[in-house]
């Protein structure tokens, strides 16, 4: 059963403390299904705080979060969880399980039949350009690469609404990094999925972002499109951000 209608994600005055310190303060933004959105700010921003609200990683201790139009508080987390997709940097793979296995992690807490789960697992692995061999190997004999795309496949293997991605690529080299943002973009792009990246790559925000969320201190400094932010900044902390991401000298328009 899917979700209801309107914002795919919504954030509502949502505010959250950790030990003390006010790490998210009264943000309030709203994610369009189909739209890949970025969140994106210097280090100790609050933006994988904010991530992990959506899948209930974290609970706010102010305001709410809504997925589909239903506040996320009121959704059992082990089942929103398995309709959400989520990818992290160290990709979370399970050691002891081979690829074809880690991939099919999900369908399997949901009971796919086994040919479902086989023909899934090898149109992710196609899509994501894992060669069939890799099936039976482990996370350790794969290359970071490999591992990164095997986590992404895991992400969407049940076929999710929303795909989360904390700072996925960080640790991969340019070139690799470069392959599974284009790869990333394609699958967003051809299946409509909405997408929630967090990372604090500027170059990577605009390339795959519809819309961009800079945060800043807790607090969202613009939202917008990465026309409008590059174009327009709402003030001097967007544009100090914006010229110190892109190696300008700090105080530049950009």
């Amino acid at each position: 059963m899917g979700w209801g209608t309107g914002a795919m994600i919504a954030f509502q005055q949502v505010g959250l403390s950790l030990g003390g310190k006010r790490v998210i303060d009264k943000v309030s933004l709203r994610i369009a299904p189909g739209e890949f959105a970025v969140l994106i700010g210097p280090s100790g921003a609050g933006k994988s705080s904010l991530l992990r609200m959506v899948n209930r990683l974290l609970e706010p201790d102010r305001g709410q979060v809504l997925v589909g139009g239903l506040p996320v508080r009121d959704q059992e987390p082990t089942a929103l969880r398995r309709r959400i997709g989520y990818v992290i940097q160290s990709t979370g793979l399970f050691p002891h399980r081979t690829v074809a296995q880690n991939i099919a992690t999900v369908p399997g807490l949901l009971q796919w039949p086994p040919a479902r789960i086989a023909a899934r697992t090898a149109e992710l692995m196609a899509l994501l350009h894992l060669d069939q061999a890799l099936a039976e190997r482990y996370p350790h004999q794969l290359s970071g690469g490999q591992q990164q795309r095997v986590g992404v496949a895991r992400a969407l293997a049940a076929d999710p609404e929303i795909l989360l991605m904390d700072e996925p690529f960080a640790a991969l080299d340019a070139v690799t990094r470069r392959a599974l943002q284009a790869e990333l973009l394609h699958i967003q792009r051809s299946t409509g999925k909405t997408v929630l990246m967090v990372t604090h790559d500027l170059d990577e925000a605009l390339r795959l972002g519809t819309r961009i969320h800079l945060l800043d201190g807790g607090r969202l400094l613009q939202s917008g499109t990465p026309l409008e932010l590059m174009t327009r900044p709402a003030g001097p902390a967007v544009s100090a951000f914006l010229g110190l991401a892109l190696g300008d000298p700090p105080g530049r328009e950009p």
